[in-house]
């Protein structure tokens, strides 16, 4: 028994979100290990005065890397995307197995799907559509349906948001699979 379209399209979107999720949270965890690494080496070296001359300015700038990371809260907000990954992933779960669900289930489905989505920040547009290609591959959709990114947008997606230009195509690629 096969799918039906609007299921697929669900289950499609959530195994997205829960792969934009996970990458986010990786990468402001690496941040946060990396800026405290620095930190403890820094202060350490400050402290111990292994720079005799500099153990002032390492301090300083310890200070000022704890700040930034204080003030952006890298761990805090891995830990919001580990939140909104696990909630995805517990309705994913809630739909496996499931190959025909009945209109309730799936508006059910549909509106946890939204409860979940009105708790993420803003979507960094590259970042997204890089995990749309990883779930269309995975799903072995046609190479056309797969929307290119730049070296640029691959480079930067945790940084810049680009333009959300290409959200539209992707939409009608998806569409016609």
């Amino acid at each position: 028994m096969s799918e039906n379209s609007e299921f697929s399209d669900l289950k499609f979107n959530i195994d997205r979100s829960c792969r934009y999720h996970a990458r986010r949270r990786s990468f402001f965890d690496s941040f946060h290990k990396i800026f405290m690494f620095i930190i403890i080496v820094l202060g350490s070296s400050a402290f111990s005065g292994v720079f005799k001359d500099t153990s002032g300015l390492l301090g300083l700038l310890a200070a000022l890397i704890a700040a930034l990371d204080l003030v952006v809260g890298f761990s805090m907000k891995a830990r919001d995307h580990e939140l909104l990954y696990m909630r995805f992933m517990d309705l994913f779960a809630d739909m496996e197995g499931v190959t025909s669900p009945s209109d309730d289930q799936l508006a059910e489905w549909t509106r946890q799907r939204r409860t979940i989505e009105k708790d993420e920040p803003p979507h960094y547009t590259a970042l997204n559509l890089a995990c749309y290609n990883e779930v269309a591959r995975a799903r072995g959709f046609a190479e056309d349906v797969i929307v290119p990114l730049t070296f640029w947008q691959k480079l930067m997606m945790h940084f810049i948001k680009f333009s959300n230009h290409d959200a539209k195509s992707v939409r009608e690629k998806a569409a016609e699979t």
